[in-house]
């Protein structure tokens, strides 16, 4: 079974692509500058490769989708973020961006029972990798959840604690530098040592979008320390195109790092989220 895939900050649904049939061809380019060699596994500092990455202090799950215009970072467009440079772009879980704009209705949600109650939140079974069945179902039958406000330009400040929660800081036009590793929802992924074996060369990404708690409450936390469906407290939504090959939802070990000074550049030219205090 697969899970649902997560919805944009407008409300619009994303293209499933949980199935490895849907997958786009991967650009040439993003191939060869991803293709490196496969050296160690999670947590082991020993064997970071020579480019010295590793080791990282958090772990995410991982789906995949189509980034437009309008992205939820100040309305910019992902390929005009990211063109010509080796980053990726994703949606950072509503619980890793902390603080968004009133002026635009902020980012919260209702729930609601099966009886119409309302409730503060929705509990699901856990994912097959985590020792649960697999099919991501409400605990509370009919429990539903909706965003409300546009989530527009999330802010990861103080408020957000990320060593002591779990959570990490990554709001809008943040970035870090990770692996995936071979570990999947799924009940045929490899668990334990296996599963933490890295399954790609290290990638380097940058938030312009949001995966809010309404819209999509099995993947994406809602507050900093919160847990998802799998029992992780982070999660990446990934720009499709751009995946290293052979990437299904795998989970996702990182590290937050400064953005580049290009992409610096770039975010203070374009969209309305670009105070400085967002890029570390």
């Amino acid at each position: 079974p697969r899970f649902g895939r997560p919805l944009s900050h407008t409300g619009r649904e994303r293209k499933s692509e949980m199935m490895a049939s849907a997958r786009a061809p991967i650009l040439a380019g993003v191939v060869a500058a991803l293709a490196v060699p496969v050296v160690g596994r999670l947590g082991d500092a020993t064997t970071a490769d020579a480019s010295g990455s590793g080791p990282y202090r958090f772990l995410a799950t991982t789906t995949s989708y189509r980034p437009s215009s309008g992205l939820s970072c100040g309305g910019i467009g992902a390929e005009e973020l990211v063109a010509g440079t080796e980053y990726i772009v994703v949606a950072s879980a509503q619980s890793m961006q902390g603080t968004f704009w009133s002026a635009y209705g902020g980012c919260e949600w209702s729930c609601t029972d099966g009886s119409g109650a309302a409730v503060d939140s929705c509990r699901y079974s856990q994912c097959a990798s985590a020792g649960g069945h697999g099919d991501g179902a409400p605990e509370e039958r009919g429990c539903r959840c909706r965003q409300t406000g546009s989530c527009w330009c999330g802010e990861s400040g103080d408020s957000m604690a990320s060593d002591i929660s779990g959570t990490a800081r990554l709001g809008c036009f943040t970035c870090a530098r990770g692996r995936f590793v071979r570990r999947r929802p799924y009940a045929d992924s490899p668990q334990g040592a296996e599963g933490d074996e890295f399954a790609s060369g290290e990638v380097r990404l940058v938030v312009a979008d949001v995966c809010p708690y309404g819209a999509n409450p099995k993947w994406c936390p809602a507050r900093p320390g919160d847990l998802n469906v799998c029992g992780e407290k982070n999660h990446l939504d990934f720009d499709l195109s751009k995946l290293p090959p052979g990437i299904d939802n795998n989970y996702f070990a990182f590290e937050p790092e400064a953005c580049s000074d290009e992409l610096r550049r770039r975010v203070a030219s374009k969209g309305s989220c670009s105070r400085p205090i967002w890029m570390p």
